[in-house]
């Protein structure tokens, strides 16, 4: 009886020690707890903050409107070419080839855009074709048929 007693008295004490370790821990076991719903959270705000931007960017432009600013950049780049094609050196100069990276930047980034509008292999071609075109002292003459 006595012994029966002892144990009572031990258990007692250590579910009381569980107890006092859990009311110790107990912040940083709702911390924990909270960690899944503010994942869902997160997770929630980026879904609904890319569906907005899909909505009100141009990322719903129609596949003709892409195809029209393209081709606006490529007619860019060849009216930075044609002038230059009557200089004496048949080089670009300073200024046209800082419009030409822009333009070729620009016609780059609306590609990337809207990839998922394109087949690889077209990517892969205009983005060759982008690459020829900066060439570093290239003549125009030999530039101007990658705009064909």
């Amino acid at each position: 009886l006595i012994q029966v007693q002892f144990l009572k008295a031990q258990a007692l004490a250590s579910m009381e020690a569980i107890d006092d370790l859990y009311s110790a821990n107990q912040l940083n076991l709702q911390i924990l707890a909270s960690f899944p719903a503010i994942a869902v959270l997160i997770i929630i705000f980026y879904g609904l903050k890319n569906v907005f931007q899909a909505l009100f960017s141009k990322k719903l432009a129609s596949n003709e409107m892409i195809r029209n600013d393209i081709r606006n950049y490529i007619r860019s780049i060849e009216r930075i070419y044609v002038p230059s094609s009557t200089n004496s050196e048949r080089i670009l100069d300073y200024e046209s080839f800082g419009k030409l990276l822009f333009t070729i930047c620009s016609a780059q980034n609306v590609m990337k855009q809207n990839s998922s509008r394109f087949d690889a292999n077209s990517r892969k071609v205009f983005e060759e074709d982008l690459r020829d075109l900066i060439a570093c002292n290239a003549k125009v003459e030999s530039q101007i048929p990658i705009l064909m």
